[in-house]
């Protein structure tokens, strides 16, 4: 996924993200999030510096792609758009512990905010032309959007003058893709903001596609926003197909429910798990049936399953979050995740 520095030690992470969908990779991040309230100083407006980031989906080739929709790096008077967010972990001079990595400029630049106890110590470092450089004089900012996340400051770069820096990350973006091939969609990477723009692209301006293949979807990391998605791609009247090698988990589970139609060929993995609570304290299996927390998610699941409201209560109770369940074939049968 990503061509870091030698310095770099990337472990841990990205098993766990692609083994239980994204619920791992969310909680850490809203744990960012929740840091980055913590540190905002009320004068710190949004700099200049920032990149300024169309969420205008974009298509490559036979590709639809929003990686703009990340965010954006600025250094001095140069903007970059965040090619990748991941959390993993890293060797920071001998010192190994978790860290949000922000990759741009066509792989070549890394931001890294270490994380200590699952929250940001509040450095920033920047990696770029094979040498580290801490960020100085670090002002950090909520922003008006709950899953972004924006840091200002100051770095010197080959002994030169110092010059601005400026990062805006929107987390909840995700980093979803879909390849067109014929009447197919072809559907890979996390869930999130810019799915939802992708889908109405599809819809607009490819009329001829009828089917989305899900071939590699882990989770959603905006479950909110996903559900809205998925109603999208209901009322588009698409069909939603999952391979004999292809894997959905978690969120990717529930928007592939979308389908009018669905399709899951025989060998395709389908992981189910519960969504994670607030706090150690909160379990969602655990809450009363008509508890608030599952309101939206109850809605959801009822428009688009037989036995919705059964099957999401099912999936709460197949794993924790921090786990995974794959559902047996007896099981898909049961729930009628598959009409064909």
């Amino acid at each position: 996924m990503l061509s870091p520095p030698d310095w770099l030690t990337l472990q841990v992470m990205d098993k766990i993200h692609h083994n239980v969908g994204s619920t791992a990779f969310t909680s850490l991040l809203c744990s960012v999030l929740l840091f980055s309230a913590a540190l905002c100083i009320p004068s710190c407006a949004q700099s200049p510096a920032v990149a300024q980031q169309s969420t205008t989906v974009e298509k490559k080739g036979d590709s639809i792609l929003s990686a703009s929709a990340l965010g954006g790096v600025s250094l001095g008077e140069r903007s970059y758009p965040v090619e990748a967010i991941d959390f993993q972990e890293v060797n920071l001079g001998g010192s190994v512990q978790f860290a949000l990595i922000i990759v741009f400029d066509e792989e070549q630049g890394f931001v890294i905010v270490p994380a200590a106890d699952d929250e940001p110590e509040g450095s920033i470092f920047l990696w770029r032309n094979e040498e580290v450089f801490e960020v100085n004089d670090i002002e950090w900012d909520e922003g008006n959007e709950e899953d972004s996340l924006f840091a200002v400051g100051q770095v010197t770069l080959d002994n030169a003058e110092p010059q601005a820096f400026a990062m805006e990350v929107h987390i909840g973006a995700g980093s979803s893709t879909f390849k067109l091939e014929g009447e197919t969609a072809i559907l890979n990477g996390d869930l999130g903001s810019s799915t939802y723009g992708q889908v109405q692209y599809l819809i607009a301006e490819h009329p001829e596609v009828t089917t989305i293949l899900f071939q590699d979807v882990p989770g959603s990391i905006n479950d909110e926003i996903n559900v809205e998605t998925g109603r999208l791609i209901r009322q588009a009247g698409f069909t939603t197909m999952v391979p004999s090698d292809g894997i959905i988990a978690s969120g990717g589970v529930d928007l592939f429910c979308a389908g009018v139609q669905r399709v899951i060929e025989p060998g395709a993995q389908i992981g189910v798990h519960s969504w994670a609570g607030m706090g150690d304290e909160i379990v969602p299996a655990d809450l009363p049936r008509d508890h608030p927390a599952h309101d939206f998610q109850i809605a959801y699941f009822q428009q688009m399953l037989p036995d919705g409201v059964e099957f999401y209560f099912y999936t709460l109770n197949a794993a924790p979050a921090e786990d995974i369940h794959f559902m047996s074939a007896d099981e898909i049968k049961r729930w009628k995740l598959a009409t064909e």
